[in-house]
């Protein structure tokens, strides 16, 4: 499955484009690709990796200017993966995806560092998370 920007309203994505690299992990193929298809579409650069442990070997060889991960995948979880990222790189701002609501991840190391995006979501909802996350950053 392929994503149609025609199903959305190009005019609606126009306001959050960006040029941002944005790491994005999510085990669930059909999630990884379309976040992807979305981002690029908003002029973005998309790293993206459906394992997390791929991902945390190879984040030192990227740039990334965000990390969009999702909260529940096989081997370590987002929180843990964010955790490891901040490590280091204490600044890189993040956005947690889950299919679960923000109480039910409360206790799996969900924090108030991230943002939090619900699935199923909109590419306008994506693009607008992402572009609100950034510019928070860089203005807080």
């Amino acid at each position: 499955m392929t994503l149609s920007t025609q199903i959305v309203r190009p005019a609606a994505l126009e306001n959050f484009r960006g040029t941002e690299a944005i790491l994005v992990v999510d085990d669930e193929k059909l999630v990884l690709s379309f976040a992807r298809s979305v981002l690029k579409h908003c002029g973005y650069k998309v790293y993206e990796f459906d394992d997390p442990n791929t991902a945390l070997r190879e984040r030192a060889k990227l740039k990334f200017d965000l990390v969009l991960t999702d909260v529940v995948m096989p081997g370590i979880s987002g929180p843990e993966l964010v955790k490891e990222i901040h490590a280091s790189n204490p600044e890189i701002p993040c956005i947690f995806m889950s299919g679960f609501d923000a109480q039910e991840i409360a206790g799996k190391g969900v924090t108030d560092v991230c943002g939090y995006l619900r699935k199923p979501f909109t590419p306008e909802t994506l693009v607008r998370r992402v572009r609100n996350t950034l510019e928070g950053h860089s203005h807080g």
